[in-house]
């Protein structure tokens, strides 16, 4: 399973990316949507101290399913139908959290993505190319570094300090 922190840079650098290298205009995506991006990409595993204390595993369950994804992209699309901005931009970063989520622990791991209608798991495990432990330590460290170096770069975090 990935580490606490790709399941917060990843979103984060793809909306990062997105909006300087894409829209290439910061006011339309504030640095709030960012970091809203980020941490939803976390909010999935709140399964996990609810499974702690429910005393069940309910982990990769219901909040690894496809139902949040849909739910976030039904409302972005229907915000952005009604022209509420702000909304359907929080919207858009639940949908991008919540499936980069999905996605990387897919890539680790198994996950019930069709919850509660199936309990069929779903993973890509191609173990024999790495061992798990180290490479997502390893994984964690290389995002942060390019990161760091996109954020010198384009928004000059030394400035900062």
């Amino acid at each position: 399973m990935p580490l606490a922190v790709t399941h917060i840079l990843v979103p984060i650098i793809l909306v990062d990316t997105f909006r300087d290298h894409i829209l290439k205009k910061k006011n339309i995506l504030s640095n709030r949507f960012i970091l809203l991006a980020g941490l939803s990409g976390l909010l999935s595993d709140i399964d996990l101290p609810i499974s702690y204390l429910l005393g069940a595993n309910l982990h990769r369950t219901i909040t690894h399913s496809v139902l949040f994804p849909l739910i976030f992209l039904t409302g972005f699309i229907f915000f952005y139908f009604y022209k509420k901005k702000t909304l359907y931009k929080i919207f858009l970063m639940l949908f991008v959290g919540f499936s980069t989520h999905i996605m990387l622990d897919y890539l680790f791991g198994e996950i019930y993505i069709l919850f509660p209608l199936s309990m069929k798991g779903y993973y890509f495990n191609p173990s024999y190319l790495y061992d798990s432990s180290q490479i997502l330590v390893m994984f964690d460290a290389v995002l942060l570094f390019f990161w760091l170096i996109h954020e010198q770069l384009e928004h000059k975090i030394s400035d900062y300090f």
